[in-house]
């Protein structure tokens, strides 16, 4: 007999006063639950391991689905920081280029204004050379002759 089993008689012989033999109906019953409960014991374990597993299926489904959604998500991100810069770099030229021709426009202004001065002030000289050069003749005439 196994230990247990002694055990159990003594408990039912100390509590009940009653001794028991190997062949009494209540060890055959207490064998009986013993078998029963290691049956549903090994039973659970394998209910419990195949839980597991897939538990353990489940979450690294998880796992994949929320790296390829996080993944998805940065993607977006990126995309979206790309158009943004690109876009904010199109009006940045863009304005730059437009800053760029009015600058270009208003020295070409200034230039055009500065060279008809200029002309203005050439034509000038121009004239009073060209009128000291007539009256030259004239006053040489006029010193030589005093």
């Amino acid at each position: 007999m196994s230990d247990k089993m002694n055990e159990t008689i003594q408990d039912i012989a100390v509590k009940h006063g009653v001794v028991l033999g190997k062949d009494d109906p209540i060890l055959i019953l207490q064998t009986m639950n013993d078998r029963l409960l290691e049956e549903n014991r090994k039973a659970l374990q394998d209910m419990l391991a195949q839980f597991k597993e897939e538990m353990e299926n489940i979450s690294s489904q998880w796992k994949d689905d929320a790296k390829e959604k996080a993944e998805k998500v940065l993607s977006a991100a990126l995309v979206s920081s790309k158009e943004a810069m690109t876009r904010l770099l199109h009006e940045t030229t863009n304005e730059s280029v437009h800053v760029i021709k009015k600058l270009i426009s208003d020295s070409l202004v200034e230039s055009r204004e500065l060279s008809r001065t200029i002309r203005k002030f050439n034509q000038f000289t121009l004239l009073t050379s060209a009128a000291i050069f007539c009256l030259m003749p004239v006053f040489y005439w006029f010193l030589l002759r005093y």
